[in-house]
């Protein structure tokens, strides 16, 4: 970490400090309950917008007696990165203010910016709770605003995805610290403005700031719409920036609302009578939920449900509210199920045995579990003990050594040898009148191509053995164990 300088700062304008941008950050700064001499963290990339805003609390530093620490995060998916971090620590220190930088590892996955952002977010609290702020400080301009709401409202978003960003939100909760949280004291402040504000202070910050040639990167929605989409509608409407952000506003005002009113008749449609599924999170009166306007009901759902549910999902909701008799069910994100019983709607979590389970490999004998149950593997000599029955078990007859064998949730097409030939494995499942929620919970056990056992349900008939090859026997067991084990995957205990 770097050290402010004794008095480095050179003269800066006086137009600067009495700029409408510098009073906004100020006046954003109060609003948020933080006063003369708080301690602050600001995020900077060396980017326009967040070097604006380190001018802005340099400036505001002297008046108001802010501390404040600039950290610049380094993703690492840019080899200039490192660089710039050190240009920007740089720039802090001649400005008066300490400076930091962090690395961060950002997981592939298939959303980059996501990724890049929730791990910059964890690294600026991480430095909130180091320097004693209470605050993290970020540059997000009413230009970000606008492309927010265009972004969302492309990918269907309702009124509350359409409110946009917050002025200020939580970044953490702690039951021991403060709470952190996430300002963004630019938010109605429009690019140009900043734009004009780094003119006036540019040989105070030079070389900064720095344009990132990803945000001209046109494979992201969010450069398409920055540099083609917002500026065909300016040219139609040169105020849609503004306007996009007091509709932002406007929404934000009108879902809060309305969330509160759904919080005063949740009471109302909560079913207490209905019994009790596993893994329940709620249980509501379809009667009484339809008896709300669509508007309520709507976001009494959102509220339950403990993942972000998307418009279709919000429909696909509604839907098994319609349906006046028996049971129905669909899956919803994150591993939720929302069921229909009759007049009682079920929200619960999908229990982890219901998880499909990904090919594992069973490289030989020993024990492996799964959730409460275990299967063993052992093999069967002449004078071995009897295979015990209270348990399902099968005895295979396989090409030595007989490992690795294979284990996982049946898949479309799978097909197990019987007597009269293969069959596949669904067509099985249904002949035998076996409900669909049990179905989901079976496991196939198989050697090399072949499918060997639907575990607990029925064996294969075993292949003709063939002359030139050795066999030996394998047994396997399945045993339901007492302990409340929460495994998704199968995962060995024992060796042989």
């Amino acid at each position: 970490m770097h050290k402010p300088q004794t008095d480095p700062r050179p003269h800066a304008p006086s137009r600067l400090a009495a700029s409408r941008l510098v009073r906004t950050v100020a006046g954003s700064i109060r609003k948020a309950g933080l006063g003369e001499g708080a301690r602050l963290v600001v995020g900077c990339s060396g980017g326009p917008d967040s070097t604006a805003l380190m001018v802005a609390l340099s400036l505001l530093g002297e008046r108001l007696g802010y501390t404040v620490q600039v950290v610049c995060v380094d993703h690492g998916l840019r080899p200039e990165a490192a660089e710039e971090a050190r240009l920007v620590q740089q720039v802090a220190l001649r400005l008066g203010l300490s400076a930091r930088r962090m690395t961060v590892h950002v997981p592939k996955q298939a959303s980059l910016q996501a990724a890049a952002r929730t791990a910059r977010y964890q690294a600026l609290t991480k430095a909130a709770r180091d320097f004693g702020s209470q605050a993290v400080l970020v540059a997000h301009t009413l230009n970000d605003q606008a492309e927010t709401v265009l972004q969302r409202l492309l990918g269907g978003a309702g009124p509350r995805g359409l409110s946009g960003m917050t002025a200020v939100r939580a970044l953490e909760h702690s039951a021991i610290t403060p709470s952190v949280l996430l300002l963004r004291p630019l938010l109605a402040v429009e690019r140009s403005l900043i734009l004009t504000f780094l003119t006036d202070a540019q040989d105070w910050i030079a070389p900064l700031p720095f344009i990132d040639q990803s945000n001209h990167d046109l494979r992201f929605t969010r450069a398409v719409i920055r540099h083609k989409l917002l500026p065909q509608l300016q040219a139609v409407q040169p105020s849609v920036i503004p306007h996009l952000g007091r509709l932002a506003e406007q929404l934000r005002e009108d879902a809060d609302y309305l969330e509160g009113l759904a919080t005063e008749h949740l009471p109302q449609v909560v079913d207490l009578s209905a019994p009790s599924l596993p893994e329940q999170l709620a249980a509501l009166s379809v009667t009484r939920l339809r008896k709300l306007t669509r508007a309520l009901s709507t976001r009494l759902l959102i509220r339950l449900a403990p993942t972000p549910l998307a418009s279709v999902h919000l429909a696909a909701l509604h839907g098994l509210c319609e349906h006046s008799r028996g049971t129905q069910s669909i899956d919803l994100p994150g591993g939720i199920i929302a069921e229909r019983r009759y007049d009682t709607l079920y929200l619960r979590r999908r229990s982890p045995e219901r998880y499909a389970v990904e090919q594992t490999t069973i490289p030989g004998c020993g024990s492996y579990s799964h959730g409460r149950h275990r299967i063993r593997f052992r093999y069967l000599h002449e004078d071995d003990a009897p295979i015990q029955e209270s348990s399902p078990s099968a005895v295979f007859m396989l090409p030595a050594p007989g490992f690795p064998l294979w284990l996982r949730s049946p898949r479309a097409g799978d097909r197990l040898r019987l007597a009269g030939g293969h069959r596949k494995v669904s067509d099985i499942l249904v002949d035998a009148k076996l409900p669909r929620s049990e179905r989901s919970m079976l496991l196939l056990l198989g050697h090399e191509q072949e499918p060997l056992w639907l575990v607990g349900f029925r064996v294969a008939v075993p292949t003709p053995p063939r002359r030139d090859l050795c066999y030996v026997k394998i047994v396997a067991e399945w045993v339901t164990e007492l302990s409340e084990e929460k495994n998704q995957s199968p995962s060995p205990t024992a060796g042989p």
